[in-house]
């Protein structure tokens, strides 16, 4: 007996036969992954993954981030030291402010399996992290207005700037595990 497909003559379009190998456990036309139908993609041609289930705006958005994270460190680690040291702060204190506000940044991988184990949110598995974090790292920054500019007070805005390392350093874990997630 013949289907309507192939009395029609024109047998099995491409959606179907992909269907039918996928479910089959054959190899499929479009290599590892599968098309959705109705996508625009042809059959032969795979999908890229996509960074945050949104078009258009992931990529921009993640480099942002890192912009973002870049520009505060440099921040904290150049530009206020040496405005502190221009100021005449003592090489002990502006030496103590780089040790404080780097550490974070050194103890970085231990936040790889927090982020990793404790991730199951409604949200995301790393999303949550990184929005807590970017918020944390926000409000450390606010912060920074309660702090007079002083060079007697790098002692007071060092523990401000670690904090902000702590929560950029737990952003850029979740960010690169969303990433390596989806790549």
């Amino acid at each position: 007996p013949r289907n309507a497909a192939t009395a029609s003559g024109g047998g099995l379009d491409r959606a179907a036969r992909a269907r039918a190998s996928a479910g089959r456990g054959g190899a499929d036309t479009e290599g590892a992954g599968r098309v959705a139908e109705g996508s625009g993609v042809s059959a032969g041609r795979r999908r890229a993954p996509l960074l945050f289930g949104q078009t258009g705006w992931s990529l921009p958005f993640v480099f942002c981030l890192y912009a973002y994270q870049g520009l505060v460190a440099g921040f904290a680690l150049t530009a206020l030291p040496n405005h502190h040291a221009g100021l005449g702060a003592p090489a002990s204190e502006v030496a103590w402010h780089a040790v404080l506000v780097g550490l974070p940044w050194v103890l970085q991988p231990a936040w790889g399996p927090l982020v990793d184990r404790f991730g199951d949110f409604r949200m995301g598995r790393r999303r949550f992290w990184a929005v807590a974090a970017f918020a944390g790292s926000l409000a450390a920054l606010l912060l920074l207005f309660a702090v007079a500019d002083a060079p007697g007070e790098l002692g007071r805005t060092s523990p401000v700037l670690a904090a902000h390392s702590a929560f950029a350093c737990l952003l850029d874990t979740a960010v690169d595990g969303m990433i390596i997630d989806r790549v």
